[in-house]
């Protein structure tokens, strides 16, 4: 459509915040990831990013709750994922994240390895996942420092009971490298592109049968 064009997910949670409009964006996804989950006959799970500042500008565990209820979804099957600039905002953040695991929905810690204080941070809070930043990823097979980095992640994963997830996968040998050491979950262009919702039971049925393969 003339004098439209499409821009990014971080570029449009950008012009929100910016507007004061994420606290309202931030529901309205909320919502639909709940309620096209609730709708998927492959009971696949889904994870939504929050902004920090949707901590402090909305009532984030009551407006998940109402989600989750409004959709019939069962809260296990909802993942909240956070960045390390979620616990610079202070504590009143951590007491969020605390109500979010009361209701029982997982807490990710996204871009794992690019803040000053991630190791604090998995010490403090319980996550049921990290992801590892995918800077680290796309450099593993060139960059003996970045594979370093990623085989002490996942080894760090292991010993504290905590999924790790290997962001930005696009090669066959990347995901080799990883499957080499026991690195379970992983995303990127080469698992699959962003699609809509109406493209994804088949995609993922495709998936489902190469794995059990």
């Amino acid at each position: 459509m003339a004098g439209f064009r499409l821009i990014s997910s971080s570029g449009l949670r950008k012009i929100a915040e910016d507007c004061g409009l994420i606290a309202q964006l931030g529901a309205w996804v909320v919502r639909k990831a709940c309620r096209d989950a609730a709708g998927w006959e492959n009971g696949l799970n889904v994870s939504v990013n929050v902004s920090p500042i949707q901590f402090t500008t909305s009532d984030l565990p009551n407006v998940i709750k109402a989600a989750l209820d409004d959709a019939g979804l069962e809260a296990k099957r909802l993942s909240i994922e956070i960045t390390e600039n979620t616990f610079l905002q202070g504590k009143q953040n951590i007491e969020v994240l605390k109500a979010l695991r009361t209701l029982g929905v997982g807490i990710v810690m996204d871009d794992f390895g690019t803040g000053y204080s991630s190791l604090s941070y998995l010490r403090d809070f319980q996550f049921d996942k990290v992801k590892i930043d995918r800077s680290f990823i796309w450099d593993m097979l060139n960059q003996p420092h970045s594979a370093a980095i990623v085989d002490a992640i996942l080894s760090l994963g292991h010993g504290l009971g905590v999924d790790i997830v290997a962001e930005g996968i696009e090669t066959a040998e990347q995901l080799a490298y990883l499957e080499e050491r026991s690195c379970s979950l992983v995303q990127g262009y080469f698992i699959g592109r962003p699609s809509q919702t109406i493209a994804e039971r088949p995609r993922t049925e495709v998936l489902e049968s190469s794995v059990a393969a």
